[in-house]
């Protein structure tokens, strides 16, 4: 005889069971995206903000300091001037709003701590047209 607390612990299958969900095989996905190293796309390549403090952690320096330090122009129209420093260098980028401004100050940086080659900036109309 089984006592009635081991009863509720046995499981019992029944495989002549005809519920539509187990008669289904799952699917195997690859979920695993591979990356094509060889793409030279600037969407993919890391971030120069995130680069910048990497390469700072590798050294086991200080993180960068951005600090804004110029707004001009009128609202719709502004430019925002950004600058980073770690110690005595800085580097000051400008940029149409505050992240372009970020990311341009720590390009910046990086060229002139030699780590990044200037890359061509994408044309982009000024006005919609």
């Amino acid at each position: 005889s089984i006592n009635p607390i081991s009863r509720n612990l046995i499981k019992v299958e029944n495989k002549d069971s005809t519920d539509p969900r187990q008669s289904i095989n799952p699917i195997s996905r690859n979920l695993i995206k591979v990356e094509n190293k060889d793409s030279t796309d600037p969407r993919q390549s890391i971030n120069p903000i995130s680069r910048l403090i990497q390469i700072q952690q590798a050294k086991k320096e200080k993180e960068p300091v951005y600090t804004l330090i110029e707004e001009r122009g009128m609202p719709r129209r502004r430019e925002f001037f950004m600058q980073v420093s770690i110690g005595q260098t800085t580097a000051i980028g400008s940029g149409t709003n505050k992240k372009v401004a970020k990311r341009a100050a720590a390009e910046a940086f990086l060229q002139l701590m030699g780590y990044s080659r200037q890359a061509p900036a994408p044309a982009k109309p000024a006005l919609k047209t």
